[in-house]
């Protein structure tokens, strides 16, 4: 049988399987709860008989800069072979902010 163990608060914060209910004891200040078949979730509540499965944070993708993905070995390369590239033609180095603002604009 699974059991939810549950802190003073009402808390599960962590689910066992026991043949014996007898045979383990969860410590002072924690009960034990058997579980339906769908089962308790870490982090839900069991309070006056009653399960509160926990709080969901829907996950917001991360926006990012697909030039700071670029490995940044590879980007130094590049950056380093324009520059010398640049100095051969007698042109004046750019800097990695003008050289990430031409990859974009040659990405877009």
């Amino acid at each position: 049988m699974t059991y939810a163990v549950i802190d003073m608060n009402g808390v599960i914060v962590n689910r066992i399987v026991l043949d014996d209910v007898n045979a383990w004891s969860p410590g002072v200040g924690y009960t034990i709860q058997q579980e339906p078949p769908t089962g308790y979730a870490i982090g839900g509540t069991f309070i006056n008989g009653v399960y509160t499965g926990p709080i969901s944070t829907p996950i917001v993708p991360a926006t990012f800069d697909p030039i700071d993905t670029w490995d940044l070995v590879s980007l130094k390369i590049a950056f380093n072979h324009e520059n010398r590239i640049r100095a051969l033609e007698g042109k004046p180095a750019i800097t990695v902010t003008q050289f990430k603002t031409a990859i974009r604009l040659i990405a877009s």
